[in-house]
């Protein structure tokens, strides 16, 4: 199936292009950029350490939830 967008906003046209790879983006912080910042400090223990981490990504997934995305959607 193929979509045809037309514009003549210059930025619209590059959401409609990079929207792919935003989602992509989106799903790699959702999904593996919490883990990799565990791995980079492994010295840095502690329930403080976690709790602020687990916070972060929380308050990351509810913003992407607030607008309404769902990465399940987007991500082959």
């Amino acid at each position: 199936m193929t979509h045809t967008f037309t514009t003549e906003d210059p930025k619209e046209a590059l959401r409609i292009i990079k929207a792919t790879d935003m989602a992509i983006a989106l799903f790699q912080i959702t999904h593996n950029l919490k883990k990799q910042v565990e791995n980079r400090y492994p010295d840095m223990v502690g329930d403080y350490f976690h709790t602020g981490i687990d916070a972060s990504f929380d308050m990351i997934q509810d913003e992407i939830d607030r607008w309404g995305i769902n990465l399940d959607e987007l991500i082959d």
